[in-house]
């Protein structure tokens, strides 16, 4: 079965506030997979933001990493992830590492680091 990037995106997003837990949100990572849909940025950053909000934060690590492209979306999640898991010292590092690959913060990614 396929599943246009929209479709996917907001699958991932719609297990976000329901209470399942890991082992859910591995399947949709592994869905995203099987669809070759890993390095599309949206699709990824709701992934990564899926992780962090049930404070799987190796797992947003890993994914967020593995990226090929990152935009100011996908660091501001992760900026968030981290900070929701109370990562201080990899949110400073992030930022700092975001702002060396010419990535400027917006006002939403700013407050990540609070």
């Amino acid at each position: 079965m396929e599943y246009d990037i929209d479709s996917i995106a907001n699958m991932v997003k719609a297990f976000a506030p329901l209470t399942c837990l890991e082992d859910g949100v591995k399947t949709v990572h592994k869905h995203i997979v099987h669809q070759g849909l890993e390095n599309d940025m949206m699709v990824v950053s709701a992934l990564v933001e899926m992780y962090a909000k049930y404070k799987c934060i190796d797992n947003a690590k890993s994914v967020f990493n593995s990226m090929t492209a990152r935009d100011v979306v996908s660091w501001t999640l992760t900026l968030f992830g981290y900070s929701e898991c109370e990562c201080r010292k990899d949110v400073l590092m992030l930022f700092h590492q975001m702002l060396h690959e010419g990535v400027h913060p917006n006002k939403t990614s700013s407050l990540g680091l609070h």
